[in-house]
């Protein structure tokens, strides 16, 4: 699918729904409706990358995986890694989490941000 032609910005409503507001987004479809495509409590617990894919082909809306991508030539859902991935106790510090890259600009579900420079977001919220 192309990219959108206007982007609604979403918060996230619950502690693990960071990938359904970015598929709201880039699907420009209801947040109720893209709840009822997804699988059961995703909205709090996340979503796999294999599950954003399949949630988006019952909206109608075909992504492909990147292993490999350009930030400042790709659009789509970015799929993150905090860093540091783990505390020395080997805890999580913090999740994965998922926001939307169009023309090198990252919204970011958690707050609303937009971020104008991916390099930007990623440096100063600490993503790989």
């Amino acid at each position: 699918m192309s990219a959108p032609i206007f982007i609604e910005p979403i918060i996230n409503r619950e502690p693990g729904d960071c990938a359904i507001s970015c598929l709201v987004m880039w699907t420009g479809k209801p947040y109720q409706e893209v709840i009822a495509a997804a699988p059961s409590g995703a909205h709090r617990q996340g979503l796999t990358v294999k599950a954003i894919r399949q949630t988006a082909a019952r909206l109608g809306s075909v992504l492909r995986l990147r292993r490999t991508y350009d930030l400042h030539g790709d659009d789509g859902i970015l799929m993150l890694n905090p860093t540091p991935r783990r505390h020395p106790g080997q805890r999580w510090l913090r999740p994965y989490h998922a926001a939307v890259l169009i023309n090198g600009a990252v919204l970011d579900p958690y707050n609303g941000r937009l971020w104008l420079d991916a390099d930007t977001f990623l440096t100063a919220e600490q993503y790989t």
